[in-house]
């Protein structure tokens, strides 16, 4: 396919140089003549867009990858376009129309290539039920040529079907793997942009993963901050169990109290004295669904094995929602049932702490560490996202993100097996049937992915093993990879080339644990 290479889009817009000559943008298959406008750079050079763009995700599959228009938007890099929920709606009216201003609005998308292999294809799909659809000819899609630094139009007949398959796709990539599309929109009509695809759709059985896989949207992002900022983990009916003081005089006790109006259980030990008045907070989260034991306590001390941390710190455990707690002599506790594991954890967790915080004077609400291992530890860096006032976070190879590449292949292998006749469960089965919507599943994706809301984690500490079967190393990894980006974080990242879903293969885990739980001693 031939494109013709126009060095701009006439528009007005703070980064886009203005139109010198009359006339509107030339359908993209007329030839560059003489006659046409002349025309100024779009919107900048594609590699300036590239450069600025935002850490991406890669998708695993090989049949394409798709990228919603409110999400997958370049931020700076749009005209006369509004995000509408998932779609985006372009309202090129709002630019009065005139001789050297005709109507534009405009979209620039960003697409990360590093682990795409498929058809050498791009394509469009506007909401045909919400808003009318434009014709060929009222828009154009553009690709960034960076093997030149310009933009490469297509428009009118070259678009067929709502796609273009450019010749050499390779021009088109940077040497960064990012794609850049943009759409510009030429008609005073006000279509719906629902989706930007490279190669073919993901479609097993009725459920679109291509579009399941598009990265969470903002209005996806700023619900889960709304609900989140909505809970209030406050201590309820708070009941000391059992209580106990060993040799050493460290408190033990066993604490029922209500969140969500189940009742829960968790531990906590308390030392006898320390190098302050008041003591640290150190809340953990243990990994899968088996519960919580008293055994806990020494686990940690093992792990940390330093006295001046045992000392200082006030130990907290959950046990959440649905699971026990084994106390040994004193019996099993339940916790009753109601799991929401995406979020729940933190509240459970929360709620227990603020238990410990208005009932004992020593503990020092301004010093509260959350650590998790696994499960545990995506329960950990919620907390510190609530704003509750979590100064720091320890992450043992948590899962960060639903988005990257290991979670898509094992959504997509329940799916085939269920395909197959094997039972998957009910959340598998109601997404084939449809009664769960990709929207509602995205939903409950963001809400258990804290790596979108990286900008607000406290001082982190986060450790995950190269080899781990259970948790892809690609979490800890793209935890990191966020908080890279961000000049503002705080964080350290140790990650272990033989390391496992164990604490014991990651080597010197304990020591830097130790040294960042001490650091919090010195704080007044």
């Amino acid at each position: 396919m031939r494109a013709v290479h126009y060095a701009a889009v006439c528009v007005l817009a703070g980064w886009l140089i203005g139109c010198a000559s009359t006339g509107t943008l030339p359908p993209a298959n007329s030839g560059n003549s003489e006659s046409e406008p002349a025309v100024q750079a779009f919107p900048a050079s594609p590699r300036s867009v590239s450069l600025v763009t935002p850490p991406l995700i890669p998708q695993a599959y090989a049949e394409g990858r798709l990228l919603l228009g409110a999400n997958a938007v370049q931020q700076g890099f749009t005209f006369n376009v509004r995000a509408e929920d998932h779609r985006l709606r372009f309202q090129p009216t709002g630019l009065p129309a005139g001789p050297t201003t005709p109507p534009y609005a405009y979209a620039v998308f960003s697409f990360d290539l590093s682990e795409y292999s498929g058809p050498q294809s791009i394509s469009l799909e506007w909401e045909a039920e919400l808003a009318a659809a434009p014709g060929a000819a009222d828009y154009f899609i553009g690709l960034g040529n960076f093997s030149a630094d310009r933009w490469d139009w297509f428009g009118g007949a070259e678009i067929a079907d709502g796609g273009i398959q450019p010749d050499n796709f390779a021009d088109y990539v940077s040497a960064q793997d990012r794609l850049v599309v943009a759409v510009v929109l030429t008609a005073e009509t006000e279509p719906l942009l629902t989706a930007v695809t490279v190669g073919n759709r993901w479609v097993l059985g009725e459920v679109d993963l291509t579009k399941m896989y598009a990265p969470p949207t903002p209005a996806e992002l700023t619900s889960v901050e709304d609900y989140r900022a909505s809970r209030n983990p406050a201590e309820q009916d708070y009941v000391v169990e059992y209580q106990d003081y060993d040799e050493d005089g460290f408190h033990t006790l066993i604490i029922s109290y209500t969140v969500d109006e189940l009742t829960l259980y968790g531990t906590a030990r308390i030392p006898p004295w320390g190098s302050k008045d008041r003591f640290a907070i150190l809340v953990y989260g243990h990994g899968g669904s088996a519960g919580s034991t008293i055994n806990d306590f020494s686990f940690l001390d093992l792990l940390i094995n330093d006295d001046e941390v045992r000392d200082n710190y006030i130990l907290v455990v959950p046990t959440f929602r649905g699971e026990p707690l084994y106390a040994f002599d004193q019996g099993i506790f339940y916790s009753e049932s109601g799991s929401a594991v995406a979020d729940s954890d933190a509240d459970d967790a929360l709620a227990l702490v603020d238990c410990i915080v208005n009932h004992f004077s020593e503990a020092d609400e301004d010093r509260i560490i959350a650590m998790g291992i696994s499960r545990g530890s995506r329960m950990a860096q919620t907390a510190a996202l609530r704003n509750y006032g979590v100064a720091g976070v320890v992450d043992f190879y948590g899962l960060t993100d639903y988005w990257v590449p290991s979670a898509q292949t094992s959504l997509a292998t329940s799916l085939e097996a269920a395909l197959g006749g094997e039972d998957q469960g009910t959340t598998i089965a109601q997404l084939l049937d449809g009664s769960i919507t990709v929207w509602d599943y995205r939903a409950a994706l963001a809400m258990a992915s804290p790596a979108y809301f990286a900008e607000q984690m406290p001082q982190i500490q986060i450790h995950h093993g190269v080899l781990d079967p259970l948790v892809s190393i690609e979490h800890g990894d793209r935890l990191a990879g966020i908080l890279a980006s961000l000049p503002e974080a705080n964080y350290v990242y140790y990650r272990y080339a033989e390391g496992t879903h164990n604490t014991g293969t990651l080597p010197g885990c304990g020591v830097f644990l130790r040294d960042f739980l001490l650091g919090y001693l010195d704080v007044d």
